[in-house]
């Protein structure tokens, strides 16, 4: 008998880690922040485009879901300054 094990797949293992975590803190600037945080961090390691790609659509969503939840004009600031900070590192090279 020969047993054949699909792996996961970076996408679903970056769905994995976000999801729940984003879903539940869009109103909650610190927990925002340290996510786009991670990502940035992730980023740096990250060469694969596609890979890249799932790392910019969780960035997107905690960005969206941040401008629905949060209203005070200076933590929208700041969590966008860290969202700019993931698209720089997901461009670099």
């Amino acid at each position: 008998m020969r047993v054949i094990a699909l792996g996961v797949t970076f996408e679903k293992l970056v769905d994995s880690a976000f999801n729940q975590i984003r879903q539940y803190s869009k109103s909650d600037v610190a927990v925002t922040i340290r996510l786009l945080e991670a990502i940035a961090c992730i980023a740096t390691y990250t060469g694969n485009s596609k890979q890249r790609e799932a790392l910019r659509r969780h960035a997107e969503m905690i960005l969206n879901s941040s401008r629905e939840q949060i209203s005070q004009e200076e933590d929208q600031k700041d969590v966008q300054e860290r969202y700019h900070r993931v698209i720089k590192a997901l461009e670099q090279d």
